[in-house]
């Protein structure tokens, strides 16, 4: 793809004062890393504060950092981390922005769409996502906005549907064939899954995805389990899906924050959606994931803030 210089670029750029600090060793990358995670727990924590106490979003970012996938990987040299640094940049910088534009989250927004779109380019579909729903939650009593805005997803959409091969690397124009050849690229390996699966129409897209999703984000399951760490991530897998379904709960409280709730529920689904549609491989979709667990457990948090649970102890 034609954005792998570009990332390769921005790695070294990034890591490079780490080796100068520590030395050329492999624990200089690993700690450059390391760093950045510790930025995803407070950004996530001041996510969280717009509806959480001060206690819950510590609570909700300690989840987020300690989560054993993400543990693990904030001590790997690959890009996932950072990617997902940049995402809920964008993410809080939107937020801040839907009651106020300021310089300061607009810089911060607009380095993190820089960041998305050379450490992963197709993400910038999430950001059009995330923009277009807050556009419209904030110009619903203007029909010129709306208009505008509508225009303006309509221009993106035909843009990204003829230039396709500028995301993905795969054909010219949108289509089924194409989504399935770039899907099927990925099915490869002992960790491939639905490999028998193919798109010839869009009905197929839309009637396969819900599988697909859970494919995406509870794999591997327990039978697929070959090794300590496909265990402990299928555990992991187990509890997100616990997660998942306390989130629901979040969108009932949050219908009194109908921009925050827009936000984050269009940055998950559009996500969530066209990851699982294209990916056919556990081990890739564990990595790719990681952009979208943080905002899962911060759901799950918010549903279950006001959970009271009472103890009876019976005894002499």
């Amino acid at each position: 793809m034609p954005v792998e210089p570009n990332l390769w670029t921005f790695m070294s750029y990034y890591l490079t004062p780490f080796y100068l600090i520590i030395g050329q060793d492999p624990i200089a990358g690993r700690i450059a890393v390391s760093v950045s995670s510790i930025l995803l727990g407070y950004i996530s924590y001041k996510i969280g504060r717009f509806v959480l106490s001060r206690n819950q979003a510590t609570f909700a970012a300690g989840l987020i950092l300690f989560w054993p996938t993400i543990l693990y990987r904030s001590v790997v040299i690959q890009r996932e981390i950072l990617l997902t640094v940049a995402l809920l940049t964008v993410v809080l910088a939107i937020q801040h922005m839907y009651a106020s534009i300021t310089w300061r989250d607009a810089i911060l927004g607009g380095l993190g769409i820089i960041v998305i779109a050379v450490l992963r380019v197709e993400n910038i579909l999430l950001v059009a996502a995330m923009i277009a729903v807050a556009g419209y939650l904030k110009s619903r009593d203007n029909p010129y906005g709306m208009a505008a805005i509508t225009i303006v997803v309509s221009v993106f959409a035909t843009f990204f549907a003829f230039n396709t091969a500028q995301f993905t690397g795969y054909g010219a124009v949108l289509s089924p064939d194409v989504v399935d050849a770039y899907a099927h690229a990925r099915a490869h390996g002992e960790a491939a899954y639905l490999i028998n699966l193919h798109y010839d129409t869009w009905l197929d897209i839309v009637l396969y995805a819900p599988l697909k999703i859970v494919y995406f984000l509870y794999t591997p399951f327990p039978w697929q389990v070959r090794g300590v760490v496909e265990a402990m991530v299928s555990v992991s897998a187990i509890a997100l899906l616990f997660s998942t379904v306390v989130a629901k709960r979040s969108i009932g409280k949050l219908r009194n924050r109908p921009y925050y709730l827009g936000i984050l529920t269009s940055y998950l689904t559009t996500g969530i959606v066209i990851y699982s549609i294209v990916e056919m491989n556990y081990g890739a979709a564990v990595r790719r994931r990681i952009q979208f667990i943080p905002i899962l457990l911060l759901l799950g948090v918010i549903g279950l803030s006001d959970l009271e649970v009472e103890i009876n102890w019976r005894g002499e």
